[in-house]
């Protein structure tokens, strides 16, 4: 009896460790490619809840808005005693900052995602005035990008 494989053997068994690994491997890519979409998607949904929480609690508090573009919009906010600041919000650089009283407070979304979209319509009806806002936000990571719009309106104070 001879002792060993012979040369059929090692062939098969090499071609079986071969697509066993190549198995090992394409799973490895899926689950690193769904780990970034799923990073992506985070950053997009973080963004907008931040912003959009943002900015309709502050249209909610306004007793005005105005807008000079439809990619910023001004608020007259009065606090309980009587003073009024003006809160502006503007697309700047891919970024939404908010300025109080024309000082930048900095912006409201964060680096690893970019804003592509903002739009404000002020919409007025005898004494009611609703902000409908837009937010179109893209993020990348290594090959993955994604792109979402979110929406939201809200009515300023007083006047519903």
């Amino acid at each position: 009896m001879k002792k060993g494989f012979t040369l059929i053997e090692m062939i098969f068994y090499v071609a079986i460790v071969a697509l066993v690994l190549l198995v090992i491997v394409n799973m490895i890519l899926v689950v690193a490619w769904s780990n970034r979409e799923f990073r992506v998607s985070r950053s997009i949904q973080n963004a907008s809840v931040t912003a959009i929480e943002r900015i309709s609690r502050d249209i909610q508090d306004a007793k005005n808005a105005s807008q000079s573009t439809s990619d910023s919009l001004s608020l007259d906010i009065e606090d309980g005693q009587e003073n009024t600041k003006t809160i502006d919000f503007v697309l700047t650089n891919g970024r939404i900052h908010v300025l109080e009283d024309s000082t930048d407070l900095g912006p409201i979304t964060p680096d690893n995602v970019e804003i592509t979209g903002l739009t404000f319509d002020l919409v007025t009806a005898s004494t009611t005035q609703l902000v409908r806002t837009e937010i179109s936000i893209s993020s990348n990571i290594g090959s993955v990008s994604k792109s979402e719009s979110f929406y939201t309106s809200a009515v300023l104070k007083g006047t519903y």
